[in-house]
């Protein structure tokens, strides 16, 4: 009967192709469709998770004291809520840092001609109490008490600018490369001239470099280098002193994990009810990133209709071609083929097809995503061209029973309809 069946299965590929390659391309278009959306919000979330949301902005609580008659009251508070709850890391005065001219960028660059000269030449600091030394990927954290070393980003340009701010097209190098050299930096303080602010005494002072920090997870684009927490007071105490401005009372308290701070928040909120405090987030998840878990659901719920769909389209073509293949059946079981010969040599026609189908879907998948990754690469901004476009076993399991197993399964539902038909129909159509 094996030889039969293949004579059979090769005599009737063209009409394969007519009744089967029509509901095979509706539904590999839409396997496709579920199998790239799949890929993008599986691989958005994975990559917002390892990267975006390790952001340390998310982990750092801003404490600005108005109360400036109790502020030394309010730091024994925190102090004393850091011993007893081991998952807040820090607490340190905020320093946001300055804007530093480097004196020598053309020897650390080799002279390199830069593509954009916006605020070339510049670096921003950030304490190392905000960005901790677990973003740390070579070279050496700070020791106790030192204070004229800098940590440089791995991915690192000299504009205090990154490329999405307005686009521009800058150079990027290794701070690998600039461990052990040093840096020398200018930083000023500020007058106001015709209602303008302009430089007015200038500060120089050099640091070397000690260490790279990973500026992908650390949410830190531009040049930002790292410095100690006591030195990066001083100089913002220095400029705003020589401008006469009050120093404001900000604390920044760092806690562990990004899912402890809002519970730290209303903590802090009960511990300082009395005092003129405000408690805030450093940085707070976008709202197109919140959008992703409901996208995700709304994804599967498509998902569930296309299924529903596909199996109402498959039970009703494999009943058509029935009603088409009659005199085929009739003659097959004319010819001495049993109820269960025909319904095998049906339900390898569908599963061949189905598996078929799969495997080009899947083909095409691959080509597709791949070529969606090199255009991430090769365009992506910095903070997603680490984006890795995974499969998620989810949607492949999902694609592999909407195109195989749904038509078998329609098959035999149409079992009985096709077991019905006798050898008479088969003369009764070709008599007709």
């Amino acid at each position: 009967m094996s030889n039969k069946r293949l004579f059979l299965i090769l005599k009737n590929l063209n009409y394969w192709k007519k009744s089967w390659f029509k509901s095979s391309i509706v539904m590999m278009l839409t396997a496709q469709l579920v199998i790239l959306i799949g890929v993008m919000t599986h691989s958005l979330i994975i990559h917002s998770e390892n990267i975006l949301f390790k952001s340390p902005g998310f982990r750092s609580i801003m404490i600005d004291i108005d109360d400036t008659d109790n502020w030394p009251i309010v730091i024994d508070f925190l102090n004393e809520y850091k011993e007893k709850n081991p998952h807040v890391k820090s607490i340190s005065q905020e320093s946001w840092g300055v804007s530093i001219n480097i004196n020598n960028v053309s020897e650390l660059t080799g002279n390199k001609k830069p593509k954009n000269e916006i605020r070339y030449g510049e670096l921003s600091t950030t304490s190392n109490q905000y960005v901790d030394e677990r973003y740390l990927i070579e070279g050496r954290w700070f020791k106790e008490g030192e204070q004229n070393v800098i940590i440089l980003p791995k991915i690192l340009s000299f504009n205090a600018i990154y490329e999405e701010h307005l686009k521009l097209d800058i150079d990027y190098f290794d701070g690998s490369d600039f461990i052990g050299k040093s840096i020398e930096l200018s930083y000023f303080s500020y007058k106001l001239l015709d209602n303008q602010l302009v430089k007015n005494k200038e500060y120089t002072d050099t640091f070397t470099v000690i260490g790279v920090y990973d500026n992908l997870k650390a949410h830190q684009l531009s040049c930002v280098g790292i410095i100690d927490n006591q030195k990066s007071i001083d100089m913002v105490e220095t400029v705003l002193n020589d401008m006469n401005s009050p120093f404001s009372v900000v604390y920044s308290l760092m806690v562990d994990d990004e899912k402890q701070a809002n519970e730290t928040i209303a903590d802090l909120q009960v511990l300082l009810k009395n005092y003129s405090v405000i408690l805030h987030m450093r940085a707070r998840p976008g709202s197109g990133l919140r959008m992703i878990e409901p996208f995700m659901q709304l994804v599967l719920f498509i998902s569930l209709i296309l299924f529903f769909l596909g199996f109402l389209l498959q039970t009703e073509l494999v009943k058509r071609i029935i009603l088409l293949r009659t005199n085929e059946i009739g003659t097959l079981k004319a010819l001495g083929y049993e109820d269960k010969d025909v319904n095998l040599m049906l339900l390898m026609e569908i599963a061949i097809w189905g598996i078929s189908t799969y495997l080009v879907t899947m083909l095409f998948s691959l080509i597709f995503v791949g070529i969606g990754q090199k255009f991430i690469i090769d365009n992506g901004s910095l903070f997603f061209r680490d984006l890795k476009l995974i499969f998620e076993s989810r949607d492949l399991i999902f694609t592999f029973a909407m195109l195989t197993l749904l038509p078998i399964l329609s098959c035999f539902i149409n079992l009985k309809r096709i077991n019905a038909i006798q050898p008479l129909d088969a003369i009764a159509e070709v008599v007709e």
